[in-house]
């Protein structure tokens, strides 16, 4: 989505705009009168979970799930999560409201620290290894090896 899609919309009097794209576009489309609703939603609850240990170990699990086996910080900090399942019918709910026309909107389904997440899947899987698994890292050490 870019600039020039955002003004053919406004030519062709669509009523209503949605987007997630960078922050230039948002403001060009904020400043162009077009409806808009910018939805985001929590954190996937899939990815909030360690890789069960019948499927993956953390030497054999890919880049997108071996950051998985990371806790960051103190791992006590609440987390909005959502079922990524579910994220069609919540946008679905959110942009059929009239209220939410020009407006930013966070959608969430539960909230959980990263140690009861770990305390959880360790509990289901019955699989003591997750502990020895876990591995804490800073927040900062997160952004510099570049997996966001």
């Amino acid at each position: 989505m870019d600039i020039p899609t955002v003004d053919l919309n406004l030519r062709l009097h669509v009523s209503n705009f949605q987007s997630d794209q960078k922050r230039e576009v948002r403001a060009h489309l904020q400043a162009s009168g077009l409806g808009y609703t910018f939805v985001h939603v929590g954190f996937w609850y899939q990815l909030t979970f360690p890789a069960s240990p019948k499927v993956y170990t953390p030497s054999t699990a890919p880049r997108y799930v071996a950051f998985l086996y990371n806790a960051y910080g103190s791992g006590d900090v609440k987390s909005a999560i959502v079922n990524l399942n579910h994220i069609g019918m919540i946008v679905t709910k959110i942009i059929q409201d009239e209220a939410t026309i020009n407006q930013k909107v966070f959608a969430c389904e539960d909230e959980i620290t990263l140690n009861r997440a770990w305390a959880l899947a360790q509990h289901y899987s019955g699989d003591e290894r997750l502990r020895e698994w876990k591995k804490t890292v800073s927040g900062s050490t997160c952004c510099r090896t570049g997996f966001w």
